[in-house]
């Protein structure tokens, strides 16, 4: 087919509050198709396709993590010349959804098992309801079609998408109502700076330096007397190392008690750690105005030895041996860790573009996985990292990675949905990803919902999600499904 490029604009005012993505489709008489997805910028959804001349239909399919919920012809038949270039429609608005429905009401947060039901306060009682989306393996349908409310009950984890339609004296309203599904949760009322996960527990620090263990029985906040900035668990989870008021300190987890002060040479402030063994630390300094960050090694008898003279966003060991990847501004550097010496040797680097902040994590597999969702690997020598060129996943970036067993939990951030993601930890393949809630605020959807820590038990996983919009954050639990 020889075609040319045609940019289609569509306005679609009601699906501005709504994480809910828009695919155009171009059929012709002889089953010819075209399909592109869109993209959003607030009400308009833009594509450029490539057709040629002729008669073509055009619709859009509006889809949420994948699955059509609903289908709107745009034009039956449209003549495509040779010199069109463009093609703009504009889909009315909902006008009446606030009279026909009033208020819609539902639980931010139900249980598995828990029946819910759905209600409306407006002018219609005549809503027609449609369960458009629902976990993978719920057998759940609703328990009406057309009423003031509808009830459903939620028999697997995750997320459900209700919509409701109404029509009255030729204006109309169309909605769609989201129910998040867990087996538990635990609200924290403060907005958290960073999180770890270990040992089925979540390690949150907050933005007013607050420094808590969090599990399911219980929240106990631990030193308690520092204003934290950032901290590193160590020694296989039974201590951390806490950045407060300029220098670190060394604290024992399950006593909570102070092991060490440490203090940087004078002028100097701890800005961030990244490595800590009975051998020696690594962390960045900078002068007491936070500017020129270096990385040093703090020996224990008490001297801090400039390292290099990089900015270090990020670093991660690899498993079994003495090597560090660490991310700088130009992208990965390789070192071994001589524990004779407690010094770094540096092996050699991989440039890439990178935008701090940078994160990479290390996976079973011997591999690695930065913040975009690329792989990079060690050369046969051991003295070198390659990146690879493709991502893992297709439709997400990772947020945060948590190594369990044999299985490596991820949160993973969508355009405009979050997941929870497991995967065999050597092959990566998927074995089941679990959509993280979507929350409604004032009636408009929250798309700020961050998976910043995640983890797993014998018969759990869980993610703790930052709700940036409400300053809070929140960790949902899930039935392991396989």
């Amino acid at each position: 087919m020889f075609g040319h490029r045609v940019d289609v604009q569509v306005t679609i005012p009601f699906l501005q509050d709504y994480p809910i993505d828009v695919v155009l489709m171009a059929l012709k008489p002889d089953g010819t198709t075209v399909v592109e997805p869109m993209v959003k910028k607030g009400t308009e959804f833009q594509a450029v396709m490539t057709i040629d001349p002729g008669i073509w239909s055009l619709s859009v399919d509006l889809t949420y993590q994948g699955y059509i919920l609903n289908s709107i012809v745009l034009a039956p038949e449209v003549l495509v010349e040779k010199d069109t270039k463009k093609l703009r429609f504009d889909l009315p608005d909902v006008v009446a959804t606030d009279e026909l429905f009033g208020e819609i009401s539902v639980p931010d947060l139900v249980k598995s098992g828990e029946k819910v039901t759905i209600k409306t306060t407006g002018t219609s009682d005549q809503v027609q309801w449609r369960l458009v989306y629902q976990p993978e393996g719920s057998a759940t349908s609703l328990d009406s079609a057309t009423g003031r409310e509808v009830s459903l009950e939620c028999d697997r984890e995750g997320v459900y998408v209700v919509e409701a339609y109404a029509l009255s004296r030729g204006s109309y309203g169309l909605q769609y109502v989201y129910i998040n599904c867990v087996v538990d949760m635990i609200w924290i009322e403060e907005k958290v700076k960073e999180a770890d996960f270990h040992d089925g527990a979540y390690f949150v620090l907050t933005e007013s330096g607050a420094f808590y263990r969090v599990s399911e029985n219980e929240k106990t906040r631990l030193a308690s007397s520092l204003k934290v900035v950032q901290f590193l668990l160590y020694d296989n989870g039974s201590k951390v190392g806490l950045v407060a008021n300029d220098k670190l300190y060394l604290w024992d987890i399950t006593g909570d008690t102070q092991i060490a002060q440490i203090s940087p040479s004078e002028g100097q402030r701890v800005d961030k750690v990244f490595f800590i063994t009975e051998e020696g630390i690594l962390a960045n300094l900078t002068d007491l105005l936070g500017y020129s960050g270096e990385l040093y090694v703090y020996r224990y008898e008490g001297n801090w030895v400039k390292a290099n003279t990089y900015t270090i966003y990020n670093m991660t060991v690899v498993p079994g041996t003495e090597l560090i990847i660490a991310t700088v501004p130009s992208g990965f550097q390789l070192y071994r860790w001589k524990k004779d010496t407690a010094s770094l040797l540096y092996l050699g680097s991989v440039f890439v573009p990178v935008k701090a902040p940078y994160s990479i994590w290390s996976l079973l597999n011997g591999t690695f996985v930065d913040n975009t969702g690329t792989v990079a690997y060690l050369n046969s020598r051991l003295n070198g990292v390659i990146r690879a060129k493709d991502k893992i996943f297709s439709d997400a970036e990772p947020k945060s990675v948590e190594q369990v067993g044999s299985e490596t939990i991820w949160g993973l951030q969508g355009q405009s949905v979050a997941y929870l993601r497991v995967t065999d930890a050597y092959t990566l393949e998927e074995k089941y990803t679990i959509d993280l809630p979507v929350f409604t605020t004032d009636g408009e959807v929250s798309l700020a919902c961050t998976p910043l820590a995640c983890g797993a038990s014998d018969e759990q996983v869980s993610c703790l999600i930052d709700l940036a919009e409400e300053n809070k954050a929140l960790i949902v639990f899930y039935r392991r499904w396989l």
